[in-house]
């Protein structure tokens, strides 16, 4: 057909197979079309039925699409047909992959060992894909098997710009009772300066927590603008909260799990025994006057602009004689050393956490949450979820529930089930420690597939 209508083709015809199709801008145009089609077809020999042609129509069906003046768009026809195509009721596919995986005698095996069983039986169309999606969204399977994949969340590091920005606080203990009867410290770390402040305490209670806080932090260096602590009772307590609320510091909660804030203490109280706090002044003191690798400075320059005198001082004379120069006032002196110390921290700390967000991104993948998506939190062995045994708990954020921001990832605060925003805030403290206890939930289409089947080992689907 190609070859008879050869010149007229995409002038005033279009041909596919032995069907044509003439398309003319004016009426008066057409006939001439029509007449040049058919002295072509009479002069190959060819004849036309008359019952199989349409002829001076504004509009048509050709090839499952309906041409017209706005255009080629699809069959409506067609269209109806998948919108209104009627429910599956063949469930042999889905029946076979349940007896495969789900089953008791299956055991939950992974898509490869799941798709060679399968394969030794039955076949249809799309089978490894099929069942990788099957397998995939078990719920049984991402509820007890451990993620192969890199865990969730990049480090987010915190950046204080000032001293007593952020200040972290926790309890290390219960350690030997001293003689005086203490049994715990209660710590409290500046993140910009690396301040300490150490006491030891008889019991880990919030009033212990919140009298200490306005004693050892409040009245010497004011109210924090933030504090961080973990899930620990006395730091959640009513008690606790509305002092924090009274002197206007925003409480951030981490996880209990990673307490970094005790290693750099019980290395120094584990070998004394029953006379550990009588210890504590010396370890404050060591702790404030040693430069901190993340800094490059000690605490105390970067808090008083100075360094502390220490006993050897006195018979060494480091800093020279110790006499300012008189020329410049002491209060410009010190506004310019802390001004100094700063920079320099600030420059400190930004390369330190570069290089390790830059270790722990690598062994980290980037995941992104919003609102309506389905996710699994994970069960920790410590938490108080004695419900059940299975490692992830399933959960679903839907809208007005729970909100994103920089730092936090809303989830869970009421243990059992969650039902308002104010019930998820609290679990998940900052993303970069929560985000790996959260995962994506694949669910289960509830879709049914009709496969095309054949025979294969005397069983078929």
């Amino acid at each position: 057909m190609n070859s008879v209508l050869a010149g007229l083709i995409y002038k005033s015809c279009a041909v596919y197979l032995d069907d044509i199709v003439v398309a003319s801008p004016t009426f008066e145009q057409h006939l001439q079309d029509l007449k040049d089609v058919f002295l072509r077809l009479r002069s190959a020999g060819l004849t036309i039925k008359l019952a199989k042609c349409q002829f001076c129509r504004k509009e048509f069906n050709f090839l499952g699409y309906r041409v017209c003046r706005d255009g080629i768009l699809p069959d409506q026809g067609k269209v109806n047909a998948v919108l209104h195509f009627e429910t599956p009721v063949n469930v042999r596919q889905n029946t076979v992959l349940q007896y495969y995986h789900d089953h008791p005698t299956a055991g939950h095996l992974g898509m490869t060992k799941t798709l060679a069983r399968l394969k030794h039986r039955f076949f249809w169309p799309n089978m490894s894909s099929g069942v990788k999606t099957y397998v995939s969204s078990c719920k049984v399977c991402q509820l007890t098997k451990p993620c192969q994949r890199k865990p969730a969340g990049l480090m987010v590091p915190i950046r204080p710009q000032g001293p007593w920005e952020f200040v972290g606080v926790d309890f290390v203990g219960p350690l030997p009772r001293t003689s005086n009867g203490n049994a715990y410290i209660l710590v409290f770390v500046d993140y910009f300066s690396k301040w300490v402040e150490i006491v030891a305490v008889k019991e880990a209670t919030a009033q212990v927590a919140a009298s200490r806080l306005l004693s050892e932090v409040f009245s010497r260096h004011g109210a924090p603008t933030h504090l961080i602590s973990d899930r620990g009772s006395p730091f959640v307590s009513h008690l606790f909260e509305k002092l924090l609320t009274l002197i206007g510091t925003e409480h951030r909660l981490t996880t209990a799990y990673h307490p970094t804030l005790k290693t750099a203490i019980r290395a120094y109280v584990d070998d004394k025994h029953t006379s550990w706090d009588k210890y504590i002044p010396q370890i404050c003191f060591a702790l404030r006057t040693a430069p901190h690798e993340s800094t490059g400075q000690s605490p105390a320059m970067l808090l008083y602009g100075r360094e502390l005198n220490t006993p050897l001082d006195l018979v060494t004379h480091p800093n020279g004689d110790g006499e300012l120069d008189i020329d410049i006032p002491y209060l410009e002196q010190l506004q310019s050393s802390l001004r100094e110390a700063h920079e320099h921290a600030k420059a400190s700390l930004e390369v330190n956490h570069a290089r390790r967000k830059k270790y722990y991104d690598k062994r980290r993948r980037s995941v992104n949450f919003s609102i309506g998506d389905l996710i699994r939190v994970r069960n920790h062995p410590k938490s108080d979820f004695h419900q059940t045994q299975v490692k992830f708990l399933g959960y679903v954020i839907w809208p007005g529930t729970v909100a994103m921001d920089e730092w936090k990832v809303a989830a869970i605060q009421d243990w059992l089930r969650p039902h308002t925003i104010k019930e998820l805030q609290g679990f998940l403290g900052f993303e970069i420690f929560y985000c790996h206890f959260i995962t994506e939930f694949q669910p289960r289409s509830s879709t049914l597939y009709l496969p095309h089947t054949r025979k294969r080992n005397s069983s078929s689907v």
